[in-house]
């Protein structure tokens, strides 16, 4: 029995119900390249019988689950304050006495919350988790605590461990960023510009390769190399971190990032052009001719007259500024804005074309998709592409004569910021009176079309009559503008 600020610390057992959980479990060692970070949660838990506790203190073992002592304690109750207390011996709590315990705090704030009616979970975060994984047990727990408020109450004391798994090896967050920019990652970048790669992992070596290249151009310890002359064309790298475990193997993992040059250099095989030709962008003031296949993967700026005799492939945007004359076909991945005429005598395909003024086709059009069939439980979509909305109502089959079948279809759409709008049709059975002032049923399927913009979020509501013999069957259909996108 030992004696500290409450007084006597007794072999009675603990009243409440404790069960330990860590996150990540198990808890996840450091390595001398990388701090780990984890909880220990103690979640509190009422007994059968009342039990009243003012307070509960988890006592952590100092410098052997923390390599820093850094904790962080809260509760997921109001009704609960926290603390982290100074280092205490351990026969003062009754724990191991060749040990000194950092003490964390859970104080109830008043005593009307003394009765525990609900469990509470008590978490304790870590910094800078050990390196040495195992089990650790040697960690305490204290509650204050008495059956009857109105007797004294009791200190009493219990054990518990946790375990600390070898690190698992992990590389993320590979960014690019602007060597004299600050820290915040960037896609797109310029010819030259001094460029940082940084990286998270708990590797102890790292190196990083251009996807094409045979050697590393980085090799060490460090989170961070910078390219100082920056890049010339667009290049993937491929970060490689490495670590050796317990068993003297060397483990691997690797990650990517893409830096893209806005302003890349080229190396074409062969151009001819009566102009320049200038980086990966291919720019001319005079009229260019290409006797065969013309491919300019970063894209064009022409402003004279193009003739190209077999296909035509731009990569990047094309900003044409005279005629285009193509004997074969057309295939541009990003924007083409052409200020004079188009003409192509095969298939023109283009991933986003832009008219200013009037397009006119003389063929055939292919701009809707391939319809899909949807649910039509009440449930909504987003609209990726502009699209239209049909919803159908078909009768119950069989003789209606006498059925109540009837419902009404609603569709919606509807964006941030903008106008909802929506369209509703009835359907099923209609029944109505004849000259003799009887009523007749008889089939009276129905359709709804809505338009749906880009972007927007879309729902289909069913309403079915709450009197209906049969509901009847309503379907959904999806019919996108240029993909099969719903």
């Amino acid at each position: 029995m030992n004696e500290n600020e409450y007084g006597a610390v007794t072999d009675a057992p603990v009243l409440l119900t404790y069960t330990i959980m860590t996150d990540p479990a198990p808890l996840s060692a450091s390595t001398p390249t990388y701090n780990s970070y984890g909880t220990i949660t103690v979640t509190v838990s009422p007994a059968a019988a009342s039990v009243y506790c003012k307070e509960i203190d988890i006592y952590i073992p100092s410098g052997i689950v923390s390599r820093t002592d850094q904790f962080v304690a809260s509760a997921d109750s109001s009704n609960w304050q926290t603390h982290v207390g100074k280092e205490v011996p351990g026969n003062q709590v009754g724990l191991n006495p060749r040990l000194s315990y950092v003490q964390v705090k859970f104080m109830c704030k008043s005593p009307e919350f003394y009765l525990v009616t609900s469990p509470v979970n008590l978490t304790v975060g870590i910094q800078q988790l050990t390196q040495q994984p195992g089990w650790i047990g040697s960690l305490g727990l204290t509650e204050m605590s008495t059956n009857d408020s109105s007797q004294p109450y009791i200190l009493r004391s219990m054990t518990f461990g946790v375990s600390v798994g070898a690190a698992l090896l992990f590389a993320r967050n590979f960014t690019a960023s602007a060597a004299d920019g600050g820290a915040s990652p960037a896609g797109v970048f310029t010819n030259g510009q001094p460029i940082q790669l940084s990286w998270e992992s708990n590797g102890t070596e790292f190196q990083i390769f251009e996807a094409a290249g045979s050697g590393p151009l980085y090799t060490g310890t460090d989170n961070s190399f910078k390219l100082s002359s920056g890049l010339a064309k667009t290049t993937t790298f491929i970060l490689a971190a490495s670590q050796t475990d317990l068993r003297a193997e060397t483990q691997y993992i690797y990650d990517s990032v893409t830096v893209v040059i806005s302003n890349e250099d080229s190396t074409p095989h062969s151009v001819t052009a009566a102009g320049t030709v200038s980086g990966a962008l291919v720019e001319s003031t005079g009229e260019m001719f290409a006797q065969g296949k013309f491919t300019a993967s970063g894209g064009a700026s022409l402003e004279g007259q193009i003739d190209v005799n077999g296909n035509l492939t731009m990569m990047g945007p094309a900003h044409l500024s005279g005629p285009l004359n193509v004997e074969g076909g057309i295939q541009c991945n990003g924007e083409m804005s052409i200020n004079g005429t188009l003409s192509a005598t095969n298939t023109a395909a283009f991933q986003s074309v832009i008219v200013s003024g009037l397009l006119g086709l003389r063929g055939g059009s292919n701009i809707f998709g391939v319809p899909m069939s949807l649910s039509s439980d009440n449930v909504a979509y987003i609209a990726h592409t502009d699209g239209y909305a049909i919803a159908t109502i078909t009768p119950p089959a069989g003789d209606v004569s006498s059925t109540i079948s009837t419902c009404i279809v609603t569709l919606q759409a509807s964006i941030a910021g903008g106008i909802p709008y929506e369209v509703s049709v009835t359907g099923g059975v209609a029944t109505a009176y004849n000259s003799a002032w009887t009523t007749v049923n008889w089939y009276s399927p129905n359709s709804i079309t809505l338009p749906v913009p880009q972007g927007y979020k879309w729902k289909i509501t069913v309403n079915q009559c709450s009197k209906n013999d049969i509901n009847p069957t309503v379907s959904l259909f999806w019919i996108p503008l240029g993909n099969n996108e719903g």
